[in-house]
């Protein structure tokens, strides 16, 4: 088990002002990386979840209408 360093906390404390909030916040029905490049048919994910009957434009897990629960 490794001993916190309590210089490096700090530090990296007021670096962030104290806040640990600057990822983005999604909300519920937000598309989550839709300013990501499309991946091309080549490749093997996009070959492989099609060979399972996925179609762009499909959400994937759960059913089609509600996606991923949690």
């Amino acid at each position: 088990m490794h001993a916190i360093d309590e210089r490096k906390v700090k530090s990296v404390m007021k670096k962030h002002g104290g806040r640990f909030d600057t990822m983005p916040r999604h909300k519920d029905g937000d598309e989550v990386g839709e300013a990501a490049p499309k991946i091309g048919e080549t490749n093997v994910g996009f070959r492989m979840l099609a060979s399972m009957g996925w179609a762009e434009g499909d959400r994937i897990g759960g059913d089609a209408s509600t996606g991923i629960e949690y």
